[in-house]
C-alpha cells in the first residue's frame, strides 16, 4: 500500500529542496517467532510536510488529520482491517522550517566547513 499526502501526485518544490510527501516506514516490529503469523505488529512511519502546512498554532495538525482519515478510508477495504482498525499514536510533530536563502547563516555555513576541515 503506497500512501501519498496532499493534491500532488509525488513530488513538491520548497526553495531548492525537493521533498517526498510520501509516508516512509522505518520501523516494524512483529511476531514471536519464524514460522507463525504474528499476533500483532507495530509500524513506526515518518510523515514529512512542508512548511506551507503548518497551521497558525505552528503544528501540522491538518497533516496528521489527513493521515489519519487515510488511512481510515484504505483500512475500510478489507474485512480483516475493518474488523480489526490499526490503533494510532501520532507522538510526535516535528515542524518543518526553513531559512531563507539570502539570510546571513547560509553564506557563513560553507565558510565555516571549510574552516573546520
Amino acid at each position: 500500500m503506497r500512501i501519498t499526502l496532499g493534491p500532488a501526485a509525488t513530488r513538491c518544490r520548497h526553495q531548492n529542496l525537493v521533498i517526498l510527501r510520501d509516508i516512509v516506514p522505518t520501523l516494524l516490529h512483529a511476531g514471536e517467532w519464524e514460522v507463525t503469523y504474528p499476533r500483532r505488529a507495530q509500524l513506526t512511519c515518518e510523515v514529512t510536510y512542508l512548511p506551507t502546512r503548518v497551521d497558525d498554532e505552528g503544528t501540522g495538525k491538518a497533516v496528521e488529520r489527513e493521515v489519519f482519515e487515510w488511512i481510515a478510508r484504505a483500512t475500510q477495504a478489507g474485512p480483516r482491517l475493518a474488523e480489526h482498525p490499526p490503533q494510532w499514536l501520532w507522538d510526535c510533530d516535528i515542524v518543518p522550517a526553513g531559512i531563507p536563502p539570502d539570510h546571513p547563516v547560509v553564506a557563513t555555513a560553507p565558510l565555516l566547513m571549510r574552516w573546520c576541515a
